[in-house]
C-alpha cells in the first residue's frame, strides 16, 4: 500500500493522512507513506526527495508553481487558494509505488504532483483511491469554490483570476482533468458527506462513484483533562485555531464580531472569558480582541496540540467553508464542546445542543449566543463534553476508520 501526500506534518490534510497511515500501519498493513519531504520520524514515511539537492529541486517546483500563477491571480489573498498543478515530480518509478497493490492519493499540491505526474501514476493500471480533503480534484484549480458553482459545469470565469473569461485557465484545467481521469482506475472517497455531495454535483465526478469515509482521531492521544473541571473554572477559556489566522475562509473576523456582541450582551460573563489562539498570525489581528488573549504560537505534534485543548473550555470554529477539520475531532476527543457555523462537514461532527452549538453561517449573534449557552450552566457543559467524547469514541476511532478503508482496499484487489 502506497499512500501519497505532499507532507506528513504540515497542514490539516497532511496530518489527517498521517493519522490514517498510522492507524493502518498499527493494524499490520504494509504501508509506505510517500511525501515530498519527510518531517516526522515515523518508520513508514518515505521522502521522495531524500537528499539536499532533490529537496532544493522540490522547493524550486513549489516556487515555479506559485510564480506561474502570479500574473493571473486576482490578489495576494487567492495565492494559495488556487493550484495550477503545472510543476511536480515523477514518483511512478519509486520502489514503494512499483511494489504497491493500491495507490492511495491524498492532498498532493504545492509543487509535489502535477497533472502530468498524476497521469503517470494512473498509467500504471493499479487501483487508485483518492481521498479528497478539499474541492481541487473536481474544480479548474480552486481548493474551495465559496459561492462559485462553475465547477458543476466546466469551470471558467473563475473569481480567483485577474481576468476571468469562459476560456480562462480554470476552464482549460477542467478539460485537462476530464482527459486525465478518463483512463484512471479511480475510486474517490471524501472525508465528509458534505464534500461527497458537492463532488457528485461536479461536472468531473458526477458519474464517478464517490464514497464517504472520514479521517480518524487517536482517542488515546487526545483525551479529556479531568483535572481542569474538578471544580468550576475561574475563567472561561475559548480556543481558536487556524493554520493562518488571517485566512478569510477560517472566519476570524466573524469570531471577533461575535466576541464584541458577547461583551455587550453579557458583560459579567465576558469579564471571566479569555481567548486562546494558536496558528500563524502575521497581521496582529489578536490586538483587536475585546478580551484577555493568550497566543500559544504555531503548534505541531499531537502532544502539543492536545495540551492546548486541555487548557480550553470551548473550541470555536467560525469557518465559512470547511471539509472535516482535524481541530473539531481533536477538541471533541478531548471532551471540549465545539461552537461553529453550520457549514461544510462541521454539522456531521457537531450535533446542535448535544455536543456543541451551531449557528447559521455568518450569524455572529448566533455564535455569541452559543458561547454563552454552552458555558453559563456547568451541568449543561459537562453533558456536552461527555457527548463530544462519546461521539469520537464511537464514530471516528482509529479502529473503525482503518477497518472501513481496509474493506475498501480488499474490494479493489483481484
Amino acid at each position: 500500500m502506497a499512500i501519497v501526500s505532499t507532507s506528513d506534518a504540515t497542514g490539516g490534510a497532511a496530518i489527517a493522512c498521517q493519522r490514517l497511515a498510522s492507524a493502518l500501519f498499527e493494524r499490520g498493513l504494509s504501508v509506505s507513506m510517500i511525501v515530498k519531504e519527510k518531517k516526522t520520524q515515523l518508520p513508514f514515511v518515505v521522502s521522495a526527495n531524500p537528499d539536499w539537492f532533490s529537496r532544493k529541486m522540490g522547493f524550486a517546483r513549489f516556487a515555479l508553481e506559485k510564480l506561474f500563477f502570479l500574473p493571473q491571480e486576482r490578489s495576494k489573498k487567492v495565492r494559495f487558494q488556487f493550484s495550477t498543478a503545472r510543476f511536480g515530480q515523477d514518483i511512478s518509478k519509486m520502489e514503494e509505488i512499483r511494489q504497491a497493490d493500491i495507490i492511495h492519493l491524498h492532498w498532493v499540491n504545492n509543487g509535489f504532483l502535477s497533472l502530468k505526474n498524476l497521469g503517470q501514476l494512473f498509467q500504471l493500471g493499479k487501483p487508485i483511491v483518492w481521498t479528497l480533503h478539499d474541492m481541487w480534484a473536481f474544480t479548474g484549480g480552486c481548493h474551495y469554490s465559496k459561492d462559485c458553482k462553475e465547477y458543476e459545469l466546466t469551470c471558467g470565469r473563475c473569481p480567483c483570476l485577474k481576468k476571468p473569461t469562459y476560456w480562462d485557465i480554470s476552464h482549460l484545467m477542467f478539460f485537462a482533468k476530464i482527459d486525465l481521469f478518463a483512463s484512471a482506475n479511480l475510486h474517490v472517497t471524501t472525508s465528509s458527506d458534505w464534500l461527497k455531495k458537492v463532488a457528485q454535483k461536479s461536472g468531473l465526478f458526477s458519474r464517478v462513484p464517490v464514497e464517504h469515509i472520514p479521517m480518524p482521531i487517536d482517542n488515546q492521544a487526545f483525551t479529556p483533562n479531568l483535572k481542569r473541571h474538578e471544580s468550576e473554572p475561574s475563567t472561561y477559556n475559548l480556543l481558536f485555531q487556524a493554520m493562518n489566522i488571517n485566512d478569510e475562509r477560517k472566519g476570524f473576523g466573524y469570531l471577533l464580531e461575535s466576541l464584541k456582541i458577547l461583551r455587550n450582551r453579557y458583560p459579567g460573563f465576558a469579564d471571566k472569558a479569555k481567548l486562546l489562539v494558536f496558528g500563524k498570525d502575521k497581521s496582529g489581528s489578536l490586538a483587536k480582541v475585546p478580551f484577555e488573549t493568550e497566543y500559544l504560537g504555531i503548534l505541531s505534534g499531537q502532544e502539543a496540540i492536545a495540551k492546548a485543548f486541555h487548557k480550553a473550555d470551548l473550541f470555536i470554529i467560525p469557518s465559512l467553508q470547511d471539509n472535516l477539520p482535524n481541530t473539531v475531532l481533536e477538541s471533541m476527543a478531548c471532551g471540549i464542546p465545539v461552537i461553529g457555523f453550520a457549514t461544510g462537514g462541521i454539522p456531521e461532527m457537531v450535533d446542535h445542543r448535544k455536543n456543541g452549538f451551531l449557528a447559521p453561517t455568518g450569524d455572529v449573534g448566533g455564535l455569541a449566543e452559543g458561547i454563552y449557552w454552552c458555558l453559563e450552566n456547568p451541568e449543561r457543559w459537562k453533558q456536552l463534553a461527555e457527548n463530544a467524547r462519546e461521539k469520537m469514541l464511537w464514530q471516528y476511532s482509529n479502529e473503525r476508520i482503518a477497518r472501513r478503508f481496509m474493506e475498501l482496499y480488499r474490494k479493489l484487489l483481484p
